[in-house]
Formats: structure tokens, C-alpha cells, sequence
């Protein structure tokens, strides 16, 4: 099950377009100034990514 997932998240790796990538890079940074536990939400408004990309 788990080889099965990590065989599917490669894959889906491969399908990002430049601009997927540096969404989720920006996402992530954002939950990672924000989430205290692995468990924890993290938000991000449009202007927050925006802001990031200038």
C-alpha cells in the first residue's frame, strides 16, 4: 500500500507544471510558518501568493 502511494505520488511529480511546483512551494512555506504539529491548518489568501511571487 505504502510503495503503491509514493509510485502514484512520482508520477504526479512528473505531471506539475512549472507553476504548480512553485504554488505548492508557496504553500508549503506558508503551512510551515504557521503549523505547530504535523496535524495543524495553515491558511493562504491569493494576495498572500501573489505577494510571494513578486
Amino acid at each position: 500500500m505504502q510503495q503503491e502511494m509514493i509510485g502514484r505520488m512520482w508520477q504526479q511529480r512528473l505531471e506539475f507544471s512549472e507553476a504548480d511546483t512553485d504554488v505548492l512551494d508557496m504553500l508549503s512555506d506558508l503551512w510551515l510558518k504557521q503549523a505547530r504539529t504535523p496535524n495543524d491548518p495553515g491558511t493562504a489568501d491569493v494576495d498572500q501568493l501573489l505577494e510571494m511571487r513578486a
